[in-house]
């Protein structure tokens, strides 16, 4: 049941020496006993790599926040030493030690521990004998530990607040902003920590999923988990002793999905200034032709790029500038580089199923409620069937004389961008028809009264200020695509029964009959789109039963 605790290795329990000792975190949970049912997101395995041909008893699985809400206010410093850069996430240890040692060390604080619990009359933990107790592979528990993202509305709540001074310890923010308490880099001058104003990333692009050796710092830089446990959770635990309101200082507080579900969401966040763009004029291949003073190989037509937009569209700068803040084409050059892991530009913008490619970006966001009802309903276009003129839409010949003039360019991208429609087109509402009859069922039920126009209005409505809508459906009949999904755009698309058959008759390709076009579109929509009612299986909810006697019509649609 737990065999994916590795996976979850948390640096709270943390790796101590590779071949030694060390934690791992799994698990999700709301308050020290359940929390997602029988999840939690406080496991931890505690195990001693002993060395070949030892033998050794199971594994323990730690109830982590089970025993941090024992312990109180002491917690931490009953486990974990504190040094002048914070909490030291081993367990009694401030460098790691040999197995053996580490094996004595548990089972002193532990037991001990347990046995002080005990004599004060208050239910304890296991003692010396009872070692199958916590030296067993089964639990009740399984692991329900999650990442916890770090949002646009977290780190705006971080950087609006007053409790987290600056890196200098002064009361009151000089600069009007705290950034230094997190975001720093390596003076190599000063040979410390310093924070480098107008440089400020995520903390992954410099700490990675394990720890790495930076030869440049000639340092060791720590993991993730490492670097923000002591950071974050160090943060966390100062406020929780100083009797201060702060964040989370239990593993469920961050690692739990109900529990996150409880943050405060900041729905506008004011824009972080990191010096970037509004606007950016993507012609990389020109560029670099300008500053070689070469002539420019053939390249396809510039993008101009809406950055604003596009930060407002993403949970953070990270989901885009995935290994740092520098422009895209810095490490996917044209013909591919190794800073950017030989992933040429075109790749990297229109690659399928990457995090960070535009047309990946794009493609996922059509599964969005108000998007999917349509999408999903129409068929899949290969990649060389689209339109590249919809972004690719500058000609080279226009931006050649300003490719060297960082300025000119900036001001030809802010252009185009400003000229962009920011409404969604839609067909004048004297041209919808209101109401559609459906009558391919009329020897068992009444014909359908479709609300057409209705139906109309409310996906129109549902798109609301979509900037993305707005670009990419250019005419006022793109909409009507949704369900026309065959047939060219017009004002007057023909029947649905013009395509497909009669009922239940499966047609050429794979084309369903009339009745199973109807239902797929309709159930379909309704489910992509989140629509409780009509249910799928609610016949009279759309067909009304037809009274005895009825004369069967032909049908209409």
């Amino acid at each position: 049941m737990l065999h994916d605790i590795g996976k979850m290795r948390l640096l709270m329990g943390l790796l101590a020496v590779s071949g030694m000792v060390f934690f791992a975190f799994q698990a999700v949970g709301s308050g020290p006993e359940k929390a997602s049912g029988s999840l939690r997101s406080d496991l931890v395995e505690i195990t001693t790599r002993l060395p070949k041909g030892r033998s050794e008893m199971e594994r323990v699985i730690f109830q982590h926040d089970r025993h941090t809400a024992v312990l109180a206010e002491d917690s931490c410093a009953s486990c974990h030493p504190k040094t002048e850069k914070g909490i030291v996430f081993r367990f009694r240890q401030i460098e790691p030690v040999a197995p053996e040692e580490a094996k004595d060390l548990y089972h002193e604080g532990c037991i001990s521990c347990h046995k002080e619990t005990k004599a004060a009359g208050k239910d304890s933990g296991p003692l010396a004998a009872d070692c199958r107790v916590c030296h067993k592979d089964d639990t009740k528990y399984a692991s329900g530990w999650s990442e916890i993202i770090f949002s646009k509305s977290l780190h705006y709540r971080h950087v609006a607040s007053n409790a987290i001074r600056p890196i200098d310890g002064a009361t009151a923010r000089k600069d009007g902003g705290n950034c230094s308490a997190c975001h720093h880099a390596f003076d190599l001058k000063a040979e410390k920590l310093a924070y480098a104003r107008g440089e400020e990333g995520s903390c992954g692009y410099c700490h990675k999923s394990v720890a790495t050796r930076d030869d440049m710092i000639r340092r060791n830089v720590p993991a993730i988990r490492e670097a923000s446990h002591v950071s974050c959770v160090g943060c966390h635990t100062d406020r929780a002793v100083e009797k201060k309101k702060g964040g989370p200082t239990t593993c469920a507080g961050c690692h739990d999905k109900i529990e996150r579900a409880k943050y405060k969401v900041v729905e506008e966040i004011p824009r972080l200034n990191r010096n970037q763009p509004d606007a950016v004029l993507l012609a990389t291949g020109l560029k670099m032709a300008a500053a070689e003073g070469t002539q420019p190989k053939a390249v396809v037509d510039a993008v101009a790029f809406n950055h604003v937009s596009h930060e407002k569209g993403v949970e953070s700068c990270k989901t885009c500038h995935h290994a740092s803040l520098e422009s895209c084409g810095s490490c996917h050059t044209p013909g591919g580089d190794e800073k950017g892991g030989y992933v040429r530009l075109g790749q990297a913008m229109h690659g399928q199923g990457a995090n960070a490619s535009c047309v990946s970006c794009h493609e996922t966001s059509k599964q969005n409620s108000s998007c999917a009802g349509c999408h999903n309903q129409m068929p899949a276009k290969k990649f060389q069937d689209t339109n590249c003129r919809l972004c690719h839409n500058i000609d080279p010949v226009t931006i050649t004389p300003f490719a060297g003039d960082k300025d000119g360019c900036a001001r030809i991208a802010a252009e185009e961008v400003a000229a962009r429609t920011r409404t969604l087109p839609m067909v004048a509402r004297k041209d919808i028809p209101e109401t559609v009859t459906i009558d391919a069922m009329v020897n068992r039920f009444e014909a359908v009264k479709l609300p057409h126009g209705k139906i109309v209005q409310a996906i129109y409505d549902s798109l609301g200020d979509n900037r993305m809508a707005c670009y990419f459906h250019r005419e006022p009949t793109t909409l009507c695509q949704g369900c026309h999904h065959h047939s060219p755009a017009s004002l007057k698309p023909p029947r649905c029964a013009s395509c497909h058959g009669e009922p239940f008759v499966e047609g050429p390709g794979g084309r369903p009959g009339l009745q199973g076009a109807y239902h797929l579109q309709c159930i379909g929509c309704h489910e992509d789109m989140g629509i409780e009612k009509p249910s799928a299986n609610d016949c009279s909810a759309c067909h009304a039963k037809r009274k005895q006697g009825g004369t069967p019509r032909a049908t209409s649609q």
